[in-house]
């Protein structure tokens, strides 16, 4: 572009002939805002766009990254090219030793079945709480109901609040 875009043409009359003059010059400086206005609204739209665009982008960096167990401080660290969850999970798979992950899908069904097992333990906690009876009296009380369960089931049920046993790991 030229550095003389600015310049009002419409204003001169340079060749004498009076149709460059401020008497016929309505329709070009008309135009010329126009064309200025639509300039401006086109930046602001650009601007709007970037703006949504990173919006966007920064979530699915942190779904994955929430998905995955990592921190959001993280992100910071991700290219601004990789931009789809796709993109991002590949980053972290290529770049995940660096944050402690692993990409090994043994490790993952490991740690899935360590999940199962917590999530085991709180349900038999929760039903022990459910159906067990608060302890009231002292040592004397819990021996004496101890000693009086006539069958496993009975003593699982005082000590453990439910007439399984727990798991023994």
């Amino acid at each position: 572009m030229s550095e003389y875009n600015e310049w009002d043409d419409d204003e001169m009359d340079t060749d004498g002939d009076g149709r460059g003059g401020k008497d016929n010059s309505t329709g070009m400086k008309e135009l010329r805002k126009a064309n200025a206005a639509l300039k401006k609204q086109l930046s602001e739209l650009q601007e709007s766009y970037s703006l949504v665009t990173k919006t966007q982008r920064d979530r699915s960096v942190k779904d994955v990254l929430k998905s995955k167990g990592l921190p959001d401080k993280v992100s910071a660290l991700i290219p601004a090219d990789v931009t789809s969850e796709e993109d991002v999970d590949a980053w972290i798979t290529e770049y995940g030793d660096v944050f402690g992950i692993t990409a090994n899908p043994e490790a993952n069904a490991e740690g899935e079945n360590e999940v199962r097992q917590d999530f085991a333990s709180l349900n038999r906690i929760s039903q022990a709480q459910a159906g067990g009876t608060t302890y009231s009296g002292g040592s004397d009380q819990m021996d004496s109901l101890v000693r009086n369960a006539g069958s496993p089931e009975e003593l699982n049920k005082i000590l453990f609040g439910t007439s399984q046993a727990p798991e023994a790991y």
